[in-house]
């Protein structure tokens, strides 16, 4: 996918910012953590989530092939299903099933994609860094991620919107509990401005999220 790095900040800024911006503060999902173990743990499930998302989304769109007979500026049609299984980052794994299809333009760049993935998590390590905190998550059973992504490199133009539900069961130091996800994203605007609008909604990991950003 062209201009995927850029994507894919914006996609996990989005997510983070909305649970480190909540107003709300949260006795943690099961009443276990505190507020800022709560936001940390919440940022830690939604950055996995939207990077295994954007891994099987290029798995998925770099397998197309172009017809034999398709003119050479007519959108290409792409649909693929994968699985794989991806290390955390201390330990632990998460497995990833993926489908994806959609539209390429082989002449602008041009994507136009809808992405299922369903993530299930394997005493998979993490750590946000923010409160020295190690989390250890698995499925819940599991968590579903269905995205939309549509981008012109040409025109830097994108529009991302995202919806995760599910959840993950965690355990630190002794303590356990259910991080539940029930968000809707939003993302538009244009790379080659920087400009844009953040819409999340919902609720991760016991925080209730209603924010809408400019950058």
């Amino acid at each position: 996918m062209r201009d995927s790095s850029r994507t894919r900040w914006l996609a996990t800024a989005l997510i983070l910012t909305a649970a480190a911006c909540s107003d709300d503060d949260p006795a943690g999902p099961s009443g276990d953590l505190s507020a800022a173990e709560a936001t940390e743990l919440a940022g830690i499930v939604a950055q996995l989530a939207v990077q295994q998302g954007f891994s099987a989304a290029g798995s998925g769109s770099g397998a197309a092939a172009a017809p034999a007979a398709a003119p050479a500026a007519a959108p290409i049609a792409f649909e693929n299903s994968v699985e794989f299984t991806t290390g955390c980052p201390q330990g632990g794994t998460v497995a990833v099933i993926a489908n994806v299809s959609g539209t390429v333009d082989d002449e602008t760049g041009a994507i136009d994609s809808d992405l299922t993935v369903v993530q299930t998590h394997a005493s998979c390590r993490a750590s946000g860094g923010q409160t020295g905190t190690i989390y250890t998550l698995d499925g819940a059973p599991n968590l579903t991620v269905a995205m939309g992504v549509d981008t012109n490199p040409q025109s830097g133009d994108f529009t991302i919107t995202a919806a995760f539900d599910g959840g993950v069961s965690w355990s630190a130091d002794g303590r356990s509990g259910t991080c539940s996800m029930d968000l809707d994203v939003a993302s538009s605007g244009s790379t080659l401005a920087g400009t844009g609008t953040n819409t999340v909604t919902g609720s991760i990991c016991g925080i209730t999220v209603s924010s809408s950003i400019g950058f």
